[in-house]
């Protein structure tokens, strides 16, 4: 398998993973709280950081010139802000403050990630 193929293969399974975790994650809300207006104001939350963080965040990752190492950071970020949401399921922490500031972290982490993957593909390629 050629290095293109591994690079491609391992960004389809990150963004499976991703996604997945998302839809999880409003699951996880509506189990817990069985209200729609969490899920509302759960995205309301997500949805903010997107629109305000995503032109410092495409600044942040042109400036630099070490995108792996921000690679590897902010995957291994995401992937603490998800353990750490697995551990509240886990301990029957059901604080939906904690919830949406950890998805929050994780989706901020996660459009951190994207482009910056996004644009050492193209450098690859």
């Amino acid at each position: 398998m050629s290095n293109k193929r591994i690079i491609l293969v391992s960004q389809f399974i990150n963004n499976f993973g991703t996604a997945f975790s998302r839809i999880a994650l409003i699951i996880l809300v509506t189990t817990w709280y069985k209200n729609a207006i969490y899920v509302g104001i759960y995205s309301f939350f997500l949805f903010i950081p997107q629109v305000v963080l995503a032109t410092p965040i495409g600044y942040l990752i042109d400036s630099r010139r070490d995108e792996k190492r921000l690679l590897l950071v902010s995957s291994f970020l995401a992937a603490l802000a998800i353990l750490c949401v697995a551990a509240m399921d886990y301990f029957q922490v059901h604080s939906f403050v904690l919830l949406v500031a950890l998805a929050v972290v994780y989706s901020v982490i996660s459009d951190i990630y994207a482009p910056c993957i996004t644009k050492n593909l193209s450098n690859i390629f």
